[in-house]
């Protein structure tokens, strides 16, 4: 499970960057839509086959201080 992840990551990654190419240059020729279609399917693909670790807090007072913090930070650069 673990290389297919990988792999439909990579995938998804390929077709979000057609995606922009085709954005960029419409000329192509290639239809948006393959690359919506493509990049929603190996998304869909990695995310069924992810795998599912140990949880990284102990608590959950431990995972709501990370969520508080990681916002602080995310909002501070903004």
């Amino acid at each position: 499970m673990k290389k297919i992840n990988f792999i439909s990551q990579v995938l998804a990654v390929m077709f979000f960057t057609l995606m922009v190419v085709i954005d960029f240059f419409p000329d192509i020729g290639i239809s948006m839509s393959i690359g919506v279609i493509g990049l929603v399917i190996f998304i869909l693909l990695s995310a069924l086959s992810r795998q599912k670790g140990v949880p990284v807090f102990t608590s959950s007072r431990q995972e709501f201080i990370f969520k508080v913090l990681r916002g602080y930070t995310f909002f501070r650069y903004l």
